[in-house]
């Protein structure tokens, strides 16, 4: 066991389940720690069935951000640290990440239109969006030359993705580039399944 904050990570046959003082038992397979933040230019599909393919996302994944998003809640009402250290909100983003498509799903553009989102800070990434054919895909890392960017830093990344925040402070902590009017598409993402 190693201690990690307010918590203790215990490793045991390639899974990780997190303590913490109250003694409530999180439990997370390592894949968590695979996809989808660390397969750098890869395309993702865009609808849910697609999703279900991409190795170890699906429930496991959003029963991890609802879980850490139900400690963050309680952690800000009582006034105790943040689970915002890379081995949390790293994954976290990554899975949030899928929550981009959505909102284009309705927007007509050109083939190779690209949205790309830079979530600055130790835990964020880069994600895009992209017109492919007739629909959108998400692809991990750095796109060249953008139709479209957001910049943001994590912790306004996560508030948006759980609509912590309203759409106009959003805004007002974000950088929005080129295409204003598919760049703010971004803002509209929601991460929870609710």
């Amino acid at each position: 066991a190693q201690a990690r904050g307010l918590a203790v990570l215990v490793e045991n046959a390639g899974n990780n389940s997190l303590i913490d003082p109250n003694g409530t038992v999180w439990a997370y397979p390592a894949w968590l720690y695979r996809a989808p933040y660390n397969s750098h230019g890869v395309t993702y599909g865009t609808d849910d069935a697609a999703l279900n393919q991409v190795e170890g996302y699906g429930g496991e994944h959003r029963e991890f951000t609802e879980r850490w998003h139900h400690q963050q809640q309680i952690r800000e009402a009582v006034g105790e640290p943040l689970l915002d250290d890379l081995m949390f909100l790293k994954p976290v983003l990554a899975t949030f990440a899928f929550a981009l498509v959505p909102p284009f799903r309705s927007v007509d553009a050109s083939s190779d239109t690209t949205v790309q989102l830079t979530v600055e800070g130790f835990a964020g990434g880069q994600w895009s969006v992209i017109r492919e054919g007739s629909g959108w895909a998400l692809r991990v890392g750095r796109t060249d030359a953008p139709t479209a960017s957001v910049s943001m830093d994590q912790d306004t990344a996560w508030r948006m993705y759980v609509r912590a925040l309203d759409p106009a402070e959003i805004e007002g902590r974000a950088r929005l580039e080129g295409d204003v009017r598919l760049a703010a598409r971004i803002l509209d993402a929601f991460g929870l399944v609710s």
